[in-house]
């Protein structure tokens, strides 16, 4: 008998196959909740289950009625240091400008 894929397993499946995933594309295609945490367990437990080289980001958006929410993608490792990097540097610019 096949043993069933766990909720982690299944998304990381999705993640390396689409690039990424949303609460909402979970909860259609899967009929299940609670994308965040397995999000967070890919993230800090199961890390294995991953392609090498590749780590998870998430991007906030917000929908058409305002409501906020996270889509996690699949980028090469360093990606998030990277937007970090860009981002603070724009804040800092954008202050220096302001004064």
């Amino acid at each position: 008998m096949r043993r069933r894929s766990t909720w982690v397993e299944i998304v990381a499946s999705h993640l390396a196959v689409r690039g990424h995933i949303s609460e909402g594309s979970a909860l259609i295609e899967y009929g299940r909740f609670r994308l965040g945490d397995a999000i967070y367990r890919l993230r800090n437990e199961k890390a294995h289950l991953l392609p090498e080289g590749m780590e998870i980001v998430t991007i906030h958006k917000q929908d058409t009625q305002g409501n906020r929410y996270g889509e996690y993608h699949l980028v090469p490792q360093g990606t998030q240091r990277t937007a970090n990097q860009i981002i603070q540097a724009r804040s800092e610019a954008a202050e220096a400008a302001a004064l």
